[in-house]
C-alpha cells in the first residue's frame, strides 16, 4: 500500500511513508492511498463524536482512472458527508 501526503522535511530522518502523512491527513481531514499496482485508490475520511473521537469511517475506492482526475470533487464529497453524518448524530458541526 502506498499512501500519499506529506513528506518528511529535508535534513530529518526519513519515517515511514505512513507517519510522514499524518499531519497532512489531519490537515485535510482524509487520507488517499493506492493498492494493486496503482490501479486503485481509496480515499477515506473519519467521522467523529462530539470528544473529538473517531467512531466510524467513509472509505470511497475507484480505479485510479476514475478517481485521479474527480479526486478534489471527492475530498470536497466525502469532507461534506462527514460533516452532515456529525451534525445529524451530535448536533454539532466538528469536521475532525
Amino acid at each position: 500500500m502506498r499512501i500519499f501526503g506529506a513528506q518528511a522535511p529535508a535534513g530529518t530522518a526519513r519515517p515511514s511513508r505512513s507517519q510522514a502523512t499524518v499531519p497532512e491527513i489531519r490537515k485535510q481531514h482524509n487520507a488517499l492511498n493506492s493498492r494493486r499496482n496503482d490501479t486503485r485508490w481509496a480515499l477515506a475520511g473519519a467521522v467523529h463524536d462530539p470528544s473529538g473521537a473517531a467512531v466510524a469511517s467513509i472509505t470511497l475506492v475507484g480505479a485510479t482512472v476514475e478517481v485521479k482526475p474527480r479526486l478534489a470533487d471527492l475530498r470536497r464529497l466525502l469532507l461534506d458527508k462527514i460533516v452532515k453524518i456529525q451534525h445529524r448524530e451530535t448536533g454539532s458541526l466538528r469536521t475532525g
